[in-house]
């Protein structure tokens, strides 16, 4: 299921809507991700990893980050990579159908998201964290209540 969660700064006027999670369209979405770790879109690391484990499968779920330093916000895919305990290769290649990562999948790593304005690593915003700084102006951000939802 998707989510959408709109902040909004009443000091400067910030007003933004970040899209997260996943609809229907998760495998296509998933196989894209892969495609990119593939050919190196993510770095070497991650690519190496793809080739090197055929059991590999990553969290690409749309998720919230900010920068620590400038208080830029994005959203982006996850990107924790996980392997099959037994070794298996996902279904079709990139995609397994109800990924259980706590069942049939270990935790490798995560992946180190960097601000593309200053470079620092991103941290994760979650729905249960404090209000977040406004990326323009400093001032905490209030969070719209009502819920978007698709899927």
């Amino acid at each position: 299921m998707g989510t959408g969660r709109t902040m909004t700064c009443s000091k400067c006027g910030y007003h933004k809507t970040f899209y997260l999670g996943s609809g229907m369209g998760f495998p296509q979405e998933y196989k894209e991700v892969v495609m990119k770790i593939r050919k190196g879109k993510y770095g070497k690391e991650l690519q190496t990893f793809f080739e090197s484990y055929p059991g590999a499968v990553v969290n690409a779920e749309t998720e919230l980050y900010q920068c620590p330093g400038c208080n830029y916000l994005q959203a982006d895919h996850n990107l924790s990579l996980y392997v099959h305990k037994q070794g298996q290769p996902p279904e079709n290649g990139y995609w397994i159908k109800y990924l259980d990562f706590n069942q049939e999948y270990s935790y490798v790593r995560s992946y180190a998201h960097k601000c593309p304005k200053c470079k620092q690593r991103m941290r994760h915003i979650t729905d249960s964290m404090d209000p977040v700084p406004c990326p323009k102006c400093g001032e905490l951000m209030e969070e719209d209540p009502g819920m978007i939802r698709w899927d």
